[in-house]
């Protein structure tokens, strides 16, 4: 059996990496929140490879399966509970959730199919209605079905906004964290919206007005990069979107953790 768990007054937050990511995106945030109260074992911060051995073949909606479970063994253990007992799990916390890129994905299909284990979401450059991504010079790296379900158009794409709206789902409890990372290194987007090198401005915020009148309530745009291989590959010095390089003083921080705890 694992140890207790330490005592914390925080509602717990799982963090989802996003494609061809891991537990190590959240080095920054895991120790940043930590300084700031959180205990270790208020973090879950997963690995689809590590966890599940899942890779880039992998579809998003198995990784959110194989995520619930997880997520619900977890609280009932820092409840003191049986890991297997699921008659308590209607008076656990719903954990925040803090999600990248591909891992927004999976948190909607996590919210799709267990509403009850999310309380509020923070969301960092997620493609909600996709990425093109064949005039990019590093498509090379772009390979899987994964990338295939990220794409403009998708089956799953498509399904999972109509399973949006069916389910009545709303922006309200998510607050979107945008790269503005403007730089001629970084390819313009016809809509001509600032974005952070990969996703679309209007991807990224889930906005379904081409006229921008509908942002979301709560987004916010940051001088930042998608990831920071993406910096590495354009050789630039942008931050990446989850890197906190001003430690608690960084404004990604000091929004996120805001939100989550007002």
């Amino acid at each position: 059996a694992r140890a207790a768990p330490e005592a914390s007054l925080h509602r717990p937050v799982v963090f989802l990496h996003g494609y061809n990511g891991s537990a190590e995106t959240w080095v920054d945030f895991v120790r940043v929140f930590g300084a700031a109260g959180y205990a270790k074992d208020d973090m879950l911060v997963f690995d689809y490879g590590e966890m599940f051995g899942a890779d880039e073949d992998t579809p998003i909606e198995e990784i959110a399966r194989l995520v619930v479970p997880r997520v619900r063994s977890w609280l009932r253990w820092r409840a003191g509970l049986p890991e297997d007992d699921a008659s308590h799990d209607a008076d656990l916390p719903a954990p925040d959730w803090i999600c990248h890129s591909m891992g927004g994905l999976v948190f909607r299909v996590v919210l799709k199919n267990a509403p009850g284990l999310v309380h509020r979401c923070v969301d960092f450059g997620t493609p909600h209605f996709g990425q093109g991504i064949g005039d990019y010079e590093f498509v090379a790296l772009w390979t899987g079905y994964q990338t295939e379900q990220m794409s403009h158009g998708s089956s799953f794409l498509w399904n999972l906004a109509a399973d949006w709206h069916y389910y009545g789902h709303r922006t309200d409890d998510i607050l979107f964290i945008v790269g503005a990372a403007t730089t001629d290194r970084l390819l313009d987007f016809e809509d001509e919206l600032a974005q952070d090198g990969l996703v679309n401005t209007f991807s990224a915020t889930m906005l379904t007005q081409a006229d921008g009148a509908a942002f979301a309530a709560r987004t916010f745009f940051v001088n930042r990069i998608h990831s920071e291989l993406l910096a590495d590959l354009y050789q630039n010095n942008f931050a990446g979107l989850v890197s906190l390089p001003r430690g608690g003083e960084d404004p990604v921080f000091r929004l996120a953790y805001g939100y989550l705890n007002d």
